[in-house]
């Protein structure tokens, strides 16, 4: 009997104690991510990193789904800077958080955000920051930049397509109303949730179960639980989520309201000067901004519920940012990634019938 007990012990001591010790050590001495100070930090130097080798001078940290990765990405290519040629790129995968939240890239950012730019092994933190530097660093004189006359009504414009992360978690709605930066993670809900619920393995917006004790495991590093309310939500109440879910309701709810304001807002400026652009025939910082807040827009669908007619200068402005070079190249080259994660969208609209009813007019 004694033996046996002694076996019970060691059994559990080996099973249970000895990994739950090994993770709470792991947990103390694992970097925790926090917030970085906007701008070029010639006092740090981060390593290049070794996959792929590289010895170039320029790096990018991005994602491929993220808005401001894109508006970097869009200045790097308006700059005529290439990829794997004048620069080398990291797509991070944001949804693994060993990748996004490990040793390596906390080294890197330790914000464990995208995009990351890094030059000469200093990096650059946060994206208008990131594409302030490209225009000064890069660019020919003028590029991207306005006449002294435009340069207040800019700002105005860089402002409102900024994202806020501390004005959302303050109060959620009134920060989707102050900028149109800060209604990108709402307007983008229905695409995470319908890819939950019904996207296969091959959706990289995708969550299995082995992927939701992974988040959970590393959820005393990043803090970010959301992700893992959205999964258990969207298994409960699978097309039924906007609805059934208060808080996501809530933001759904709230993204009707505000997107309308920013898009009569938007029509009203981009009418106001002449040209196909918001100052002119010559693209701006201003512009680079619209560029990833319609992008998301259209591809979730919210940009086909305005009407072509009364939001005419939107679906102008619109289809003249979508043939800047960059973005035409991104699209023939990444619009394949997507195809998955948009049936499963479409699938979960025409379920879910979340936009039923809804139109601007």
């Amino acid at each position: 009997m004694e033996t046996y007990a002694i076996i019970l012990i060691v059994m559990f001591a080996t099973l249970i104690l000895v990994p739950l010790l090994t993770y709470i050590i792991w947990v103390i001495l694992h970097p925790k991510n926090h917030d970085t100070v906007p701008g070029y930090h010639p006092e740090i130097t981060v390593k290049h990193n070794k996959n792929p080798p590289t010895t170039h001078k320029l790096e990018l940290y991005y994602q491929m789904f993220s808005s401001n990765s894109l508006k970097v990405r869009c200045a790097l290519g308006e700059a005529g800077l290439v990829e794997g040629v004048d620069f080398i790129g990291h797509n991070i995968n944001m949804h693994d958080p060993a990748q996004a939240k490990g040793w390596t890239y906390l080294k890197i950012n330790p914000a464990g955000a995208v995009p990351c730019l890094v030059h000469n092994g200093h990096p650059i933190y946060h994206s208008h920051e990131q594409i302030r530097y490209i225009l000064k660093t890069f660019c020919k004189p003028g590029l991207l930049d306005v006449e002294d006359k435009f340069k207040n009504e800019c700002e105005a414009s860089i402002e409102t397509t900024s994202m806020m992360k501390e004005e959302i978690e303050v109060d959620p709605i009134k920060a989707m109303e102050k900028r149109a930066g800060n209604c990108l993670f709402p307007m983008t809900i229905p695409m995470f949730v319908g890819n939950m619920v019904y996207a296969g393995s091959e959706s990289s917006l995708q969550l299995g179960f082995t992927d939701f004790i992974k988040q959970l495991l590393w959820v005393p590093i990043d803090g970010n639980v959301k992700i893992l309310g959205m999964y258990l939500a969207s298994k409960k109440h699978g097309k039924d989520t906007l609805e059934k879910v208060a808080p996501v309701k809530t933001l759904v709810d709230g993204v009707k309201s505000a997107i309308e304001i920013h898009m009569k807002n938007l029509n009203v400026q981009v009418c106001k000067y002449e040209g196909k652009y918001l100052f002119g025939d010559e693209l701006s910082m201003a512009d680079l901004g619209w560029i990833p807040i319609l992008d998301r827009m259209k591809k979730v669908g919210w940009l086909d519920l305005f009407d072509k007619s009364s939001y005419a200068g939107v679906w102008q402005y619109w289809n003249a940012l979508e043939k800047t070079n960059f973005y035409t190249e991104k699209e023939k080259n990444e619009s394949h990634k997507m195809s998955y994660i948009m049936e499963a969208l479409e699938t979960f609209k025409k379920e879910s019938g979340v936009f039923e009813g809804l139109k601007y007019v």
